[in-house]
């Protein structure tokens, strides 16, 4: 599209912010707007801009504007020694004299109020100037984040440990990132994941471009040498550190240009602009400290293969809650064969095969387990290449043991972890040549925990260890003895199979919400009809109403969940949207970050989300939004060389 065409309808996009438009411009824009991300970052650009300009204190003129006026008009003819030409006739019944008299007047003043309100003998002081916002602390958690910097893969560092409250136009820089590693070999990364003990999980593609699979390990700074205790300040304070910083990027943050979804009258408690630690946990959601350069360049790694001559399937790769498994799943580049599950520990030299059925996607952890997506055999009647079916089974990476999950024609069920919730897709699989590929479909959120077929061991463990751990054989408890998901606020009853529609970036509550479908008992829901078009990628503007291309990504705590989706896997970005999971007073959850353009690699935290929204040239801003109980906030961290980015909490 040329460039005029797009000056066109950004003046449209912005004419519509204060009158509606005519039908035909208005259907020409939507259109538009549902093919060019660029264009959907400009649309919300303006619409804060508007917002701010309309929070904007109104400025009364003075009462004796007109007098003072007309004396400096008196007296700027007095000074020519003339006197004022008299005002000509107007014919106006001649064709369009309305409107030029309208002009002329319009014109005038016009110019008298800038005269007035900018400068001049009429000036009558500065504008009002606009409020930055202040920052408000949260946990804090460490980001990690690939970027390309001097054309060279770099891993980066950064502490996230304050938001701005809504709507945070204004609102300070974010937090300076640092250069931990850069990346060896020339890889083109596509897929993150961090696990314990300095491991980096990517994906990607080598110079040659062939898909790899590989492990970075990173390096660990130096533990210090012992020394004595500093001396402590009659404040308590300690004395300051020497260390030099590490060089930091050039790109600086500036401000928000997105709000997430929320109360727009919470006003957050002002608090430090550092938050305190979050919370240690496990797993990619919360690595191992990412390591601190000890110089002011980063470190150099190499990439090491442990798959080669594959290309991936199914779900991005993860590592175990506590971060000393890796699960994946490929099948050969050539097509030869179907997908299988692979695992990495470290000390293995290459990824060791979990299914050797080629059918067999891996789709998430379920606590220490694996939950897999399995095609059914190429000799079963159900098999036709027209209607795949789909199985779903739990692996025990250890014994290799699987028990079969009942949630009939589920692909790639996302458990959360808590083991409370599953997000999982239904629809239409095709088969080209050994691979499965979703083609149109819905995802939905039911309970795990009455379908999880490793529920009652875990439930017979737990009991039998709380008992040996009681002489008596009866359970001790304590004010700190808390269960895995007591951090979670209550959700009401127990989660059943019960199963809803997971709202995806499209809908955002509001009319074009529908009745979920009814589900059976056993978890498995009957698509009664065509498939809700809220669930599909930028509704109201997609068109085909289905999901064929989705990552999902949960809370450490398992209370809230984001969702990426788009239509059209060739189209450069998708959408994002963050909710809580259901309650008893919500059944469809709370809109936590309204549905906003992103790129596919996010990463959800405890009480946060990081995302890239794609800009026009390549480039990408990178975007925190958090919740929780010091209120919504969000921060545009800083600037990205590459739209493609890969995060991790």
């Amino acid at each position: 599209m040329s460039a005029d065409r797009h000056v066109r309808l950004r003046e449209l996009l912005a004419e519509r912010l204060d009158a509606p438009l005519p039908a035909r411009e208005a259907a020409d824009l939507e259109a538009h707007l549902a093919a060019c991300p660029a264009c959907r970052v400009v649309e919300r650009d303006y619409a804060a801009l508007h917002e701010q300009l309309r929070a904007l204190s109104a400025i009364d003129p003075p009462r004796d504007l007109w007098a003072r006026t007309r004396a400096a008009i008196d007296h700027e003819v007095a000074r020519e020694g003339r006197r004022p030409f008299p005002a000509p006739t107007l014919e106006l019944d001649r064709p369009g004299a309305h409107r030029q008299l309208r002009v002329a007047i319009g014109s005038l003043v016009g110019v008298l109020v800038v005269l007035l309100l900018v400068g001049g003998p009429l000036a009558q002081g500065p504008l009002p100037e606009v409020a930055s916002a202040t920052p408000f602390a949260i946990p804090r958690q460490q980001l990690a984040f690939l970027d390309i910097a001097d054309g060279q893969l770099t891993l980066y560092r950064a502490d996230v440990a304050q938001v701005c409250p809504p709507p945070g136009i204004s609102c300070a820089a974010g937090p300076s990132s640092r250069p931990v590693v850069r990346l060896g070999g020339g890889v083109a990364a596509r897929e993150l994941a961090l696990g314990g003990g300095g491991h980096l999980f990517i994906a990607g593609r080598d110079p040659l471009g062939e898909e790899i699979f590989a492990i970075v390990a990173l390096p660990v700074a130096p533990s210090p040498e012992p020394t004595s205790s500093p001396t402590i300040g009659p404040d308590g304070s300690a004395p300051p550190s020497t260390q030099t910083e590490p060089t930091e990027p050039t790109h600086t943050a500036t401000e928000p240009l997105v709000e997430p979804s929320g109360d727009p009258t919470a006003t957050p408690t002002v608090m430090p602009t550092d938050g305190p630690d979050e919370t240690p946990g496990t797993g990619s959601d919360a690595p191992s400290i990412i390591p601190s350069p000890t110089s002011g360049q980063p470190a150099t790694a190499e990439a090491h293969p442990i798959l080669s001559a594959m290309r991936g399937t199914g779900a991005p790769a993860a590592w175990s809650p506590d971060g000393t498994i890796l699960a994946l799943s490929a099948m050969p580049a050539d097509g030869s064969a179907g997908s299988d599950v692979y695992t990495w520990r470290p000390g293995d030299e290459q990824a060791v095969p979990l299914t050797s059925d080629h059918r067999s996607t891996f789709a998430s952890w379920a606590g220490d387990r694996i939950v897999v997506s399995r095609i059914a055999a190429a000799d079963d009647a159900s098999a036709d290449a027209a209607a795949l079916t789909t199985t779903t089974v739990v692996i025990d990476p250890t014994s290799g043991e699987e028990r079969a999950v009942e949630l009939a024609d589920a692909w790639l069920p996302s458990v959360d972890p808590t083991r409370h919730w599953v997000v999982y897709w239904q629809g239409r699989l095709e088969a080209q040549e050994e691979a499965v590929m979703p083609a149109g479909g819905r995802l939905f959120i039911a309970g795990w925990s009455a379908i999880d077929p490793w529920a009652a061991d875990d439930a017979a463990a737990a009991a039998a260890a709380v008992a040996s751990a009681s002489p008596s054989g009866v359970p001790v408890t304590s004010p700190g003895d808390h269960p895995v998901a007591s951090d979670a606020p209550p959700l009401g009853p127990e989660p059943t199979a019960t199963v809803a529609p997971a709202p995806t970036p499209g809908d955002a509550g509001g009319a074009d919400e529908r009745p979920a479908p009814a589900g059976s008992p056993s978890g498995s829901p009957s698509l009664s009809g065509s498939p809700d078009a809220s669930l599909a990628l930028d509704q109201p503007r997609a068109a085909s109403g289905s999901t064929s291309d989705w990552v999902v990504r949960w809370s450490t705590t398992g209370t809230a969940y984001g969702i990426w989706t788009r239509v059209d896997r060739e189209e450069a970005g998708g959408t994002l949207i963050v909710r809580s999971v259901p309650s008893a007073t919500n059944p469809e959850g709370e809109v936590l970050v309204a549905p906003t353009p992103a790129q596919r690699s996010f990463a959800v935290g405890a009480d946060r989300v990081v995302w890239v929204t794609p800009l026009p040239g390549g480039d990408g801003e990178l975007w925190v939004a958090s919740w929780g109980e010091l209120g919504n906030g969000s921060l545009r961290l800083r600037t990205l060389d590459s739209a493609e980015a890969l995060l991790a909490f």
